[in-house]
């Protein structure tokens, strides 16, 4: 992963598969008859080359990084590619592999206020907390973790729901354990379709529209077509021709992100078609 990310083994093959997987999933909003913006996320490889290894610093000196390439290539699509922005937001925290709290506010702000031109009407406040590495559960006793300026959505009067517990809340049951919602008093929607980089910066988009609903495609991925194909007519239904924000991170831009989203939005009509 790491030697992808920094462009040491981003052969032009693997360049032009990521591109075309950005293509892929732009191609599949459009058409939905949905407005999108890609986000694509550099990682710590590509934001922190001084922490690497001696032995991956020497492999990865001297090349493009893989989502710099892809960010090139991408030139005319709607895709963001935070990288200066991150840098200067103090990028991944040190013990994550996921960015957590400053960055992704500040992502947040310059998409929606610079890309889209959106007031930020509803402030989120931030309090620095003790947050445990999302590396822990992969070395049992490992016990890392770093301080983080957290936003606050409690605590600023808004409401969020996870997976299943969304039911409640307006998606249908079969398809809500696919989703998390956040809202607040106020107008205008987002959808956001992402993989994991996205949980971080969903609620942060509170700040600019009253209700926020997260895809996850790392769960869309093992539901059934007849399930996939009930969350395509919600969101349909939901969110007609508003704007949609994609989300992935630089090395998921190597897989099949734009066949998952074009899975995601797959029309209602393959509900007959799909079943068994």
């Amino acid at each position: 992963m790491i030697t992808l990310v920094c462009g040491a083994t981003a052969t032009d093959a693997v360049i032009a598969r990521g591109v075309e997987t950005i293509r892929q999933a732009i191609g599949a909003v459009r058409n939905a008859g949905m407005d999108p913006t890609l986000l694509l996320v550099p990682t710590a490889a590509r934001l922190h080359p001084a922490d690497l290894p001696p032995g991956l610093a020497a492999a990865c000196a001297g090349h493009t990084p893989f989502g710099d390439a892809i960010a090139v290539r991408s030139a005319g699509l709607p895709v963001i590619y935070p990288v200066t922005e991150m840098a200067r937001l103090g990028g991944i925290p040190l013990h994550r592999f996921h960015w957590a709290g400053a960055a992704p506010l500040g992502v947040e702000e310059r998409v929606a206020e610079t890309d889209w031109g959106l007031a930020r009407t509803f402030p989120l406040p931030v309090e620095r907390k003790t947050r445990g590495s999302d590396l822990n559960p992969l070395s049992p006793g490992l016990g890392l973790s770093d301080v983080i300026d957290e936003p606050q959505l409690r605590a600023a009067g808004a409401g969020e729901c996870w997976l299943a517990a969304c039911a409640g809340h307006g998606p249908p049951p079969e398809v809500a354990g696919a989703l998390n919602g956040y809202w607040r008093s106020g107008q205008g929607q987002l959808l956001i379709i992402a993989d994991s980089f996205g949980l971080d910066i969903a609620p942060d988009f509170l700040q600019s529209f009253a209700e926020v609903w997260l895809v996850h495609t790392n769960v869309t991925k093992s539901m059934s077509p007849v399930a996939r194909a009930a969350l395509s007519t919600w969101l349909h239904q939901r969110f007609g021709h508003d704007r949609v924000l994609l989300v992935l991170h630089d090395y998921g831009a190597a897989f099949d992100f734009g066949r998952l989203v074009a899975d995601v939005l797959t029309p209602a009509s393959c509900l007959a078609e799909c079943a068994p």
